[in-house]
């Protein structure tokens, strides 16, 4: 301890402390410039994956039978839900006793004392209705769900249901949304205080045309992935391309990952465990099926943006403000993906002014990722070309849309964009179909 009064006789002199104190300003000025430098480097890789664990197990039947009662959108199907998830109040006319030793309750179908609301759905319920709903979809759902573009047809074929969705010059020619300025992607069409560095759209960029297309209701089910399946898919090389039957035999893909496990293959919940060329096969196996001269394929990264905010820029597929209750993200508390279409009060239908008979279109935030036909590049260049059935780099990174189950609203948002490699296969990623439009 003898160099203790060496030190205190240092600092006892002035000019000694301010060298001290200019030092010390010095090294914290520097540690926060590198502190800053950091955080924009991550801010400007594409955005890592979340390789993120399977869903929970399914709720035990072993469970205590505690009937409470039931809200949930039925489609005229007898439901039946662990009695768990039966936390909504319904009018007592509606509730239904369970039998003695009874795990479960039946809704058949139920009147709602809290009706389901019609889009646009006001903000007070749109928050209240569908986390009930939405637990119960992803553990046991509808046994007999009649509900389109959801399942089967009768003929034993995957049932899409098609949305027509108006393209940029029958917007402008609906004289609909005047101050309409083209479509950028993006920060493009308006700042964004939670963009990230990937959303900048070019200042040289022109804007770009999207022409009508049809997009798929809802992501696409395990009940109708599943023929695909079941009818040698992954057997068919026809159906692979070149790059995806490679990866197929060489991983000796025979289903898509996850698919043994019940809780992430309940029959109206979006298939997962896809990588991009098992969703590139499986459209050329829809086409071959269909034959009706329309390819089936995935949407651009273009056209999925613009089917999400549509000419108004909007920052949600249901407007502007963030509200937890519209959709499957990390604020609804659901912890995995919900039954495609539990949210009605989160869907996009801003084309509605254009067609008043026109559907909405459910998931686009939340719930799953989901797969686009483009290849990622930051500066948008590649958001409207289609790289399916291409000979595109088997190295490239794939653009991922719409956020997950695990989101928040920053992810959720209608701009926010991830890129993934085309091979993996993870439990928070689907893909959603579109095409054409049929005449």
């Amino acid at each position: 301890m003898d160099w203790l009064p060496g030190i205190g006789a240092w600092l006892g002199d002035a000019t000694n402390r301010v060298i001290l104190v200019v030092i010390a300003s010095g090294v914290a000025f520097a540690g926060r410039a590198l502190w800053g430098a950091y955080r924009q480097w991550s801010q400007q890789r594409p955005r890592a994956p979340q390789h993120l664990d399977p869903f929970p197990p399914p709720i035990p039947s072993e469970a205590p039978v505690e009937i409470t009662a039931a809200t949930i959108a039925a489609n005229d199907a007898v439901i039946e839900i662990p009695v768990e998830m039966a936390a909504a109040p319904i009018a007592a006319s509606d509730a239904v006793m369970a039998p003695p030793g009874s795990d479960s309750i039946a809704v058949a179908p139920p009147v709602l004392s809290t009706p389901l609301p019609a889009h646009p759905c006001p903000p007070s319920s749109a928050s209240r209705l569908p986390p009930a709903r939405a637990p119960a979809g992803r553990t046991v759902t509808a046994r007999d769900d009649v509900q389109p573009g959801v399942g089967l047809r009768p003929d034993g074929w995957p049932d899409i249901l098609w949305v027509r969705i108006p393209g940029t010059a029958s917007v402008r020619a609906s004289g609909l949304f005047p101050k309409f300025p083209g479509l950028r992607l993006g920060s493009g069409a308006r700042p964004d205080r939670d963009a990230a560095d990937d959303e900048l759209w070019p200042a040289d960029a022109l804007p770009l045309e999207v022409a009508d297309f049809e997009l798929a209701a809802y992501p696409l089910t395990v009940a109708q992935y599943k023929p695909f399946v079941d009818q040698g898919g992954y057997r068919e090389d026809r159906h692979w391309s070149e790059a995806g039957r490679r990866l197929r035999d060489r991983e000796d893909w025979r289903e898509p990952r996850y698919w043994d496990n019940p809780a992430l293959t309940v029959t109206d919940q979006p298939v997962v465990g896809i990588s991009w060329y098992e969703a590139e096969a499986y459209c050329h196996w829809l086409n071959e099926c269909l034959s009706r001269g329309v390819a089936v394929r995935l949407p651009t990264e273009a056209e999925w943006e613009w089917a999400a905010r549509g000419p108004q820029n909007r920052r949600y597929p249901w407007g502007d403000q963030w509200e937890a209750g519209r959709c499957t993200g990390s604020e609804a508390g659901i912890g995995g993906a919900s039954a495609v279409g539990s949210f009605p009060g989160g869907a996009a239908g801003w084309w509605r002014a254009v067609r008043v008979d026109s559907e909405t279109v459910h998931d686009l935030a939340g719930s799953v990722w989901e797969w686009t036909a483009s290849e990622y590049s930051r500066n948008y260049a590649g958001a409207q070309r289609s790289v399916l059935n291409a000979d595109a780099d088997p190295d490239g990174l794939r653009t991922l849309r719409g956020g997950s189950w695990s989101s928040g609203p920053g992810e959720l948002r209608a701009a926010a964009r991830q890129a993934d490699r085309p091979e993996v296969r993870r439990s928070d990623l689907g893909f959603r179909l579109a095409r054409n439009l049929t005449f």
